[in-house]
């Protein structure tokens, strides 16, 4: 199994896989749209707007939780980057994926052992990428 990040990047690198040519047995999925993206603060030429950023800024950190990703102080906002012709659509990146990457981390430590959702630890996101890699098969 390949998981690909919902975003520009990840839908152009499955563009090039000639899905015929993959045995049966290897599935390349992307990570799932999620609630929270539809309308997630962005910045770019036009300064900052809030834009459904569904399959064209969703990296892994998209996924670690509002509780995360809502802390005002870290600044994960999406800038919008590289223009890709072939899907015609931009790429767009988390800013300050270092402070989520070690916000997430420490999620992990506090909430290790814990059912989900307890001590005030939001999984709701990841809960969809296992899921969708979980129901990759029986599709």
């Amino acid at each position: 199994m390949a998981i690909f990040d919902n975003d520009t990047a990840g839908y152009s690198a499955t563009s090039i896989l000639d899905q015929s040519s993959i045995p049966e047995n290897i599935k390349a999925l992307h990570y799932p749209n999620i609630k929270m993206a539809e309308e997630y603060s962005t910045i770019g030429p036009s300064g900052s707007v809030d834009l459904n950023v569904n399959g064209l800024a969703c990296g892994i950190e998209m996924y670690f939780g509002s509780d995360i990703l809502t802390n005002a102080d870290s600044g994960l906002v999406v800038q919008w980057e590289g223009y890709d012709d072939k899907l015609k659509q931009y790429q767009g990146e988390v800013l300050n994926k270092n402070i989520a990457q070690s916000e997430f981390r420490a999620k992990l430590s506090h909430c290790q052992g814990d059912p989900p959702k307890v001590n005030g630890c939001e999984w709701n996101d990841m809960d969809e990428v296992l899921k969708s890699i979980f129901k990759a098969f029986n599709e």
